[in-house]
C-alpha cells in the first residue's frame, strides 16, 4: 500500500470458536495448505436501518466498494473490502482488520462468521484462496459499540440504535484502489447480478458469496 490511513484506535476484536483454527499466522496456514501459495480475505460488512416511515421494516444494506480505474485486474467493478494476507500480520484475522481499514477506513470489532467455504482461483504466483468474512465495525452504530470506545465489544443489544444517516459512516476510500462506495439491499445485489442493477461485480464466485451472506443473516435472524 502506498497510501497509509491514520493508525487505528485501539479495538478488543470478539472472534467466534469455529474460526479459532484461522487465528494463526499466514506461514502456519499455508504449510498446512501446501495446495495454495497466496491467501486473500474479504469482509462483508452489513448494516441494518430502520426506515423513516413509520412502520417500514427494517433493511439490511451491504458495503460495496468500486476498484479504481487504473486497476490491472477488473477496473471499475464493484467488490468487498478485502486484499492479500500478509506474512508481516500477527494472524490471517488480522489481515481482515488490516485490509478493512486500509480500504475503508473502519475499524474491525468482531468477526460474525466465515461466509461460504472460500473460493479458489489461480493467480501469476500460484494457486489462491479467498475466504470471506462477515464482521461488524465500531463506526456502525447498529453494532453496538460507541466510535472511539476501546473496551471489549458488548453484548448485541436487544434493540440496538438503528436511526442514522449512511453519511455519518466515515467511509475512507484508498484512491489507488478503490474510486466509489455504495450501500445496496439484496434486491439490488440480485438485480445487479441479473445485469439490471448499478453494480458489476468482479466474478460469480463473489456474487454467489454476497447472496450467502444476506441469507446467513436471514437464517440466523441478524
Amino acid at each position: 500500500m502506498n497510501l497509509e490511513p491514520s493508525k487505528p484506535i485501539p479495538i478488543a476484536i470478539q472472534i467466534p470458536q469455529e474460526l479459532k483454527h484461522l487465528n494463526v499466522p499466514l506461514a502456519s496456514w499455508l504449510e498446512d495448505n501446501p495446495q495454495y501459495t497466496f491467501l486473500a480475505v474479504g469482509a462483508l460488512i452489513f448494516v441494518r436501518q430502520r426506515p423513516f416511515e413509520k412502520f417500514a421494516d427494517d433493511i439490511t444494506l451491504l458495503l460495496l466498494v468500486q476498484r479504481a480505474a487504473s486497476e490491472r485486474s477488473f477496473p471499475n467493478l464493484w467488490e468487498v473490502p478485502g486484499g492479500g494476507a500478509e506474512p508481516q500480520d500477527p494472524t490471517i484475522l488480522h489481515s481482515v482488520a488490516r485490509e478493512v481499514f486500509e480500504e475503508v477506513g473502519l475499524r474491525l470489532t468482531r468477526i460474525v462468521r466465515q461466509v461460504g467455504d472460500g473460493m479458489e482461483f489461480r493467480t501469476r504466483v500460484g494457486n489462491c484462496l479467498k475466504l470471506t468474512f462477515e464482521i461488524e465495525v465500531a463506526e456502525i452504530p447498529a453494532n453496538g459499540v460507541a466510535l472511539g470506545d476501546t473496551t471489549p465489544v458488548a453484548a448485541r443489544a436487544e434493540e440496538p440504535e438503528l436511526m442514522f444517516e449512511l453519511a455519518d459512516i466515515p467511509i475512507e476510500l484508498n484512491p489507488e484502489e478503490h474510486q466509489n462506495y455504495d450501500w445496496a439491499d439484496l434486491g439490488e445485489i440480485q438485480q445487479s447480478i441479473e445485469g439490471k442493477g448499478r453494480h458489476k461485480f468482479m466474478t460469480k464466485g463473489l456474487s454467489d458469496t454476497l447472496l450467502e451472506g444476506f441469507r446467513l443473516r436471514e437464517l440466523t435472524g441478524f
